[in-house]
């Protein structure tokens, strides 16, 4: 009769080839692994590169418009209140008002303008304050 060490050691020399071949399987499947990490990992540095381009383009896109705006918007008011300005100037002219300002401030124009409108038709400057 064979010794419990007998039929241990033919039990172990019978799984050890399946145990090398699974060992190796689980290696193999360990080195896959890995190399889609670094696939991962590559890829993911590739687009965190590719995004920071995109937001830098973006960014400098957004600095150009608002200096566009920046230099537009004060260009676009002082022409309306320009155009303002005519428009009072011509109306106290049509209307037989004369206006005697010298000063190229338009906003002072529209002002005066105004008040000179209130002189001649009667409006107390009360009754627009109440209303």
């Amino acid at each position: 009769m064979q010794s419990i060490s007998d039929k241990s050691s033919l039990y172990f020399s019978d799984f050890l080839p399946a145990y090398e071949k699974l060992r190796q399987s689980i290696n193999n499947i360990y080195d896959v692994n890995m190399q889609a990490v670094v696939r991962k990992s590559e890829l993911a540095k590739q687009d965190s590169a590719r995004f920071n381009r995109y937001m830098a383009m973006i960014g400098a896109f957004c600095l150009l418009l608002a200096l566009g705006y920046f230099w537009y918007f004060p260009v676009y008011i002082s022409t309306t209140i320009s155009y303002l300005s005519d428009k009072m100037r011509i109306l106290l002219k049509n209307s037989g008002v004369t206006i005697d300002i010298k000063t190229k401030d338009e906003a002072h124009v529209i002002l005066q303008g105004i008040n000179l409108l209130e002189n001649k038709l009667g409006i107390k400057k009360e009754n627009i304050h109440n209303e």
